[in-house]
């Protein structure tokens, strides 16, 4: 299992375990009302949207929109190939929605019922160290700015090398070092500008072009290194 599927897993556990724990906090509960919540249920629920969230992301993340996979669960008559539409809404995004020609739809597929393997596709064997080690090189420099952005590189349920990150995290950071005007603020906007074509040659199996992102990366490290040790 790579970190990636591993990471939806746990993500779709989550969302599970937390509606349960709604359901027996209303149980318990001798605030709570059809039409009210109390402070507890209100944060329950709160938490309960950003799981949400957080698993439509990384199911999505492991098995991107409009990929084939092979079904093989309990319906028999309906394994094969299948194309990936959406996630499940009914089961708030803890599975999988597939679809096929004649408007054929499996509307809650657990990632248990795929059995097709990644295969690597060409490139990924050879993108992912290089990936790995610009991820490092890219955390230690938003590290001497005191930035944190969550990356994990693996190999998704396609076979392909991917670099995942939190969107929202990472638009933050950009306008918050957009903003300021120190010199540490000025190597965290560099580092943080590579992510994009970072995430884009890691994707497409460019070992190159992520080699390029590492070098430049390596110079903006030294660079950030040099600036803080003349102070």
């Amino acid at each position: 299992m790579t970190s990636l599927q591993a990471l939806a897993v746990q993500t779709a556990a989550s969302v599970r375990l937390g509606i349960a724990d709604r359901h027996k906090h209303r149980e318990e509960c001798g605030m709570c009302r059809p039409d009210q919540e109390c402070p507890r249920a209100a944060a329950m629920l709160a938490d309960h949207q950003a799981r949400v969230q957080r698993s439509r992301s990384n199911l999505l993340t492991y098995v991107p929109h409009g990929s084939v996979i092979t079904y093989a669960g309990a319906l028999t008559r309906m394994h094969g190939e299948w194309w990936v539409n959406d996630t499940c809404g009914d089961c708030d995004h803890t599975a999988l929605r597939l679809v096929r020609g004649r408007g054929m739809t499996l509307s809650h597929v657990l990632l248990s019922e795929i059995t097709s393997a990644p295969i690597l596709q060409p490139g990924a064997g050879a993108t992912l160290p290089a990936a790995r080690e610009a991820a490092r090189e890219l955390a230690a420099i938003l590290a001497m700015g005191n930035v944190a952005l969550p990356m994990i590189v693996d190999i998704n349920g396609l076979g392909a090398c991917t670099l995942a990150y939190p969107r929202g995290t990472y638009d933050h950071e950009i306008s918050v070092a957009e903003s300021a005007n120190t010199a540490e603020a000025s190597y965290v906007l560099a580092a943080l500008r590579t992510v994009p074509v970072l995430a884009s040659a890691t994707t497409n199996g460019n070992a190159a072009g992520v080699s390029g992102v590492v070098e430049r990366l390596v110079k903006l490290r030294k660079a950030a290194m040099a600036t803080r040790m003349k102070r």
